[in-house]
């Protein structure tokens, strides 16, 4: 029994993964300050990141698949918009992140 367990783990653990965004840089407007913007997966759970400083942890909805989120980076407002293909089974994340009411990146986890 034991060894059907260890079994059954490694295929859910392979069957979730976990992903990372590409990094991707945004500088608001009027600003010289640029940062980076970045994220992982595992699952329907997902973290962003803005200069390696955490902001969002949040999860897809089990049926919708969508999400929305808010957190702060150094006195700016980050919000995020994320949906999943089907929800509770898929391959990818993809999630809109904004800056104080500006777009600045579209992550794929």
């Amino acid at each position: 029994m034991t060894r059907k367990k260890i079994i059954l783990g490694i295929a859910l653990l392979a069957l979730i993964g976990c992903a990372t965004a590409a990094p991707q840089f945004y500088r608001a407007r009027g600003s010289e300050v640029q940062h980076t913007i970045t994220g992982k997966s595992v699952g329907r759970f997902y973290k962003i990141y803005v200069d390696g400083e955490e902001v969002i942890s949040k999860a897809t909805g089990w049926l919708s698949g969508n999400s929305e989120a808010t957190g702060n980076f150094h006195g700016k407002v980050v919000s995020s918009s994320c949906h999943t293909a089907l929800g509770l089974l898929t391959d990818s994340i993809v999630c809109t992140v904004f800056m104080d009411n500006e777009r600045a990146a579209t992550l794929t986890f």
